[in-house]
This record gives C-alpha cells, structure tokens and sequence, in this order.
C-alpha cells in the first residue's frame, strides 16, 4: 500500500514538473505560458529600467525605486526557484549518477 502511494506521488510530482516545465520554457504551448513570458519580460524591462534611474543624481535615493528592485529580486529569485523545482528529477538523476564510483576503481 506505502509503495502505491509512493508510485502514485512519483507520477503525479513528474506530471507536476513537466506542467511547470513547459509553462516556463514553451511559451507558446498554451496562453497561460505566454502571459507568465510577458510576465516576467516586463519585469526584465522595468527592471533595467528601475536599476537605470537609480544611477542618475535626482533618483539617487528614491523609496519608490529601491522598493521596486526588491520586489523585482523577489520575482526573479521565485523564477529561479521554480525552474529549479522543474527539473528536480533530472537534479535527482544527475545525483545519483555522480554519487556511483566510476568503474574500474
């Protein structure tokens, strides 16, 4: 019974990863892809436009900019961390492989 539901968890959590996978990677596999793509493009934008600002003298020290390149670091460390999840099992697979001696050692 443990290792049907360990085999039913596997599965769904592969099903899980090809799903984030594809909406990250394959912007044009459904709208919900293509929306997350110009998600996070606006961001790459407002991002550099926000870091350019900040470097002139008159928006040196502006609250507003400082709080939008945090909120931006936030977005692109949640990016990060999702991709990473997306791939998990290959991480797992990459592992184990190097955990194994090589042979004739």
């Amino acid at each position: 019974s443990e290792s049907l539901h360990k085999a039913a968890f596997s599965e769904s959590w592969l099903a899980f990863e090809k799903r984030l996978f594809t909406l990250l990677e394959k912007p044009t596999s459904s709208k919900t892809a293509y929306l997350i793509a110009i998600f996070f493009v606006i961001c790459i934008l407002l991002s550099t436009l926000t870091f350019a600002l900040s470097t002139l003298e008159e928006y040196e020290d502006n609250v507003g900019l400082a709080i939008c390149e945090i909120l931006f670091n936030v977005v692109f460390t949640a990016e990060f961390f999702l991709r990473l999840v997306s791939k998990l099992s290959c991480l797992n697979e990459l592992i184990s492989v190097g955990s194994q001696p090589m042979p004739g050692r």
